[in-house]
């Protein structure tokens, strides 16, 4: 009776509790202590995670498809500086694009910003964080998040979280860098890096997180099985292609036949196979006793219903970086519904551009300083870097249905409702000046050709259908 009343007390408070806060036996058990992120991605761990998603993001192509076209969206961009002074802005835009060349940007020589800066992109996703030092000669420096490890001699007072110092409140003091062993195997420590000299790129989704944490780890274990998949589904449609024949007859005589026994004369073996088919000599007709029956074996390889699961599985995955699967399968929706994905998906990008951006922030103040310090350019009188007068604007997307397309934004802009300098932001990497001062240079030489021009848009024809009588 007692634990009847135990069992109905308990009944009761799940009334007014959360379920899942309530232990079932349907469901594998989740529950676990609350760590922070840091601790829950060890160092072994976070090994492990580097190890396994640089192995899938080499060798699975949708992997690396799917990273690239994250990259596509949130690392392209175009650098315009956006004060009153137009000759300042042109001088500041010429050194950027010249510090931006791979001999100026990279310390090894190898990448120009662009480039660059998408490696780094790829780094956060594949390592979970990469770091970006700053080096006294202006250029830049990728250190990949496994060479970012625990100082090997450490004060006795210091905190250390996966090779970076922090002070009580989580603030990073300094960076402990390690170079690959020799061979490019195992680490050797090279020297410790003050905070304000290296940027950490990575995902962040913890106030008190230290290291990155990259949204693909969710899915990355899904992209394994997939590949797996793949691989046991074409070894199947492999040994289909192997193709054999089954020839069905029946029976004349009883189960068990004659022994072969020692006196038998093994040199007059005959071949006792009643029908003897060979498709290497080309077509074949099988003339068959009545009865008997030839099937070729086959099967369903790898199949529907496995297509279409692999695909669900695929369209999981692809939401770990918020990408419609639209984007992976272009059949698998009609225009608009192809555009309605892309609208989400780039609505979704907003944040994963600014990052990138605070990047570029960082790098430029940097180049900046470089710049004032070695003389290679001046800051007129009210300009400061601690106020930003430059902005990177990330590549805009062409039009769809460019007639239609055009129109609708020339009568937003007529309305009110929008303006040239943000519509050419998201159509294009060109700013508004930049494309009234190649406007009117076309003009210009129009005019000195002797060739008319006419930029008038032309209307839309509308197409009106008559109802039958």
């Amino acid at each position: 009776m007692l634990k009847g009343l135990s069992s109905g007390v308990n009944r009761v408070r799940s009334y007014f509790g959360y379920d899942a806060a309530e232990p079932k036996n349907k469901r594998k058990s989740r529950s676990g202590p609350i760590k922070s992120e840091d601790a829950v991605l060890g160092k072994s761990a976070r090994r492990k995670v580097i190890s396994t998603a640089n192995e899938v993001h080499r060798n699975f192509a949708i992997a690396g498809w799917m990273i690239r076209k994250h990259l596509d969206y949130t690392t392209q961009f175009s650098f315009q500086c956006k004060t009153e002074d137009e000759g300042f802005n042109n001088e500041v835009e010429e050194f950027v694009k010249e510090r931006s060349k791979k001999t100026n940007c990279d310390i090894a020589g190898r990448h120009d910003l662009d480039m660059f800066m998408r490696i780094a992109e790829i780094r956060s996703l594949v390592d979970n964080d990469v770091g970006i030092l700053r080096l006294n000669t202006g250029h830049s420096q990728g250190a990949e998040g496994d060479r970012i490890r625990n100082h090997p001699k450490p004060n006795k007072n210091d905190t250390w979280v996966h090779g970076v110092r922090t002070n009580k409140a989580g603030r990073a003091l300094d960076f402990a860098i390690f170079n690959r062993g020799k061979g490019g195997n195992g680490y050797e420590f090279d020297r410790t890096v003050k905070a304000k000299n290296l940027y950490l790129h990575g995902y962040y989704d913890r106030y008190d997180q230290v290291r990155g944490v990259s949204p693909i780890l969710a899915g990355l274990t899904d992209l394994q099985d997939v590949d797996e998949g793949f691989d046991l589904g074409l070894a199947k449609l492999k040994v289909e292609q192997l193709f054999a024949m089954a020839i069905f007859r029946e029976a004349t005589e009883g189960f068990g036949g004659p022994t072969q026994t020692e006196d038998d004369d093994e040199e007059t073996e005959v071949d006792e196979r009643k029908y003897q088919v060979d498709f290497g000599a080309g077509p074949v007709m099988l003339d068959l006793d009545p009865g008997d029956r030839a099937e070729f074996l086959k099967s369903d390889a790898p199949g529907v219903n496995t297509t279409g699961f692999l695909n669900s599985v695929i369209a999981v995955t692809l939401k770990s970086l918020d990408i419609p699967f639209s984007f992976y399968d272009e059949s698998f929706t009609n225009f608009f519904g192809s555009k309605a994905a892309w609208q989400h998906y780039d609505r979704s990008c907003v944040t994963k551009r600014q990052r990138n951006r605070s990047l570029r922030d960082w790098w430029i103040v940097g180049q900046l300083q470089w710049g004032v310090i070695h003389n290679e350019i001046k800051l007129p009188s009210g300009i400061r870097l601690k106020k930003q007068f430059w902005e990177w604007v990330p590549n805009g997307m062409p039009w769809w249905d460019p007639l239609k397309e055009i129109n609708g934004d020339k009568a937003a802009v007529t309305g009110g409702f929008d303006n040239p300098y943000d519509i050419c932001k998201r159509r294009g990497n060109k700013s508004f000046e930049d494309n009234i001062k190649l406007t009117a240079k076309a003009f210009k030489f129009a005019e000195k050709m002797g060739v008319p021009l006419d930029f008038g848009i032309v209307p839309q024809t509308v197409e009106v259908v008559e109802k039958d009588a």
